[in-house]
C-alpha cells in the first residue's frame, strides 16, 4: 500500500478515536460530541499529510 494511503487511514481514526483519543480510557466518540478540539486538529495534520505524500507520488512521476 502506499504511504498516502496509510495516513489517509490514519486521519480517519484520528476523526474518530481509534487513535489518540483524547479520553482517558480510549473510547471512541463522534467528532461533533467531544468538547476537545484535539481531535479535529489532529484529524487535519494527517489530512495534510496525506495529501503532501500524494502530490509528492505525483511530483516523482513527472
Amino acid at each position: 500500500m502506499k504511504s498516502y494511503s496509510w495516513v489517509a487511514k490514519g486521519d480517519v481514526n484520528a476523526f474518530f478515536g481509534l487513535m489518540h483519543s483524547p479520553y482517558v480510557h480510549g473510547e471512541l466518540f463522534l467528532p461533533w460530541n467531544v468538547a476537545d478540539k484535539t481531535p479535529l486538529y489532529l484529524s487535519a495534520s494527517y489530512l495534510i499529510l496525506s495529501v503532501l505524500s500524494l502530490w509528492s507520488v505525483k511530483l516523482k512521476k513527472e
